[in-house]
């Protein structure tokens, strides 16, 4: 392989999960308290999640937090939502690593033009055997009181598949059977 042909290959991919993940929003659906939105892209050794939970389920309101108490609940749980670890577990086989979440919160932060707000988290991954990628545990259930469901979608290698996760079925395939 030349590396023109690497460097077109490397841009479509990157292309492709771009297209996927600008997506999202629109195929979100309403925003409704107690359901969370998850995409996962898998395109070789990238992953990308992307979340988007309405602010009610992470805190029981969608308002800018008031009182002392308010503000230090909604620290810490920006705090939590910034490490991986509170939104899903991917199989450890598969050797994946990237920097924190990125985190948007604009009502939290004071920044938003209405009350009523979603809290959007990406997370990139860089995988080291994406092949064993199988399963992922969505933990977000733990930091998020209200939260019944998650309707979930990936799209990998083996094509596109949509699962609805709840509190007891939190395991999410990443692969087909």
């Amino acid at each position: 392989m030349t590396l023109r042909s690497a460097l077109r290959s490397g841009l479509a991919a990157l292309l492709s999960l771009h297209s996927l993940l600008a997506a999202l929003p629109a195929q979100a659906g309403p925003h409704e308290h107690g359901v969370a939105h998850l995409s996962v892209a898998i395109d070789g050794q990238h992953v990308t999640l992307a979340f988007k939970i309405p602010m009610e389920s992470l805190l029981g309101y969608e308002r800018a937090p008031k009182s002392p108490q308010e503000q230090a609940q909604a620290k810490a749980l920006l705090d939590k939502l910034q490490q991986g670890r509170h939104l899903m577990h991917l199989d450890a086989q598969a050797q994946c690593q990237g920097p924190a979440p990125t985190v948007k919160a604009p009502v939290l932060e004071g920044k938003a033009a209405s009350e009523h707000g979603d809290v959007e988290i990406e997370w990139q991954l860089q995988c080291a055997q994406p092949a064993m990628l199988r399963k992922a545990e969505v933990t977000l259930f733990e930091v998020a009181p209200n939260l019944r469901r998650v309707q979930a979608q990936v799209a990998g290698p083996q094509g596109q598949t949509r699962k609805m996760l709840r509190r007891n079925l939190r395991q999410l395939p990443l692969q087909r059977p």
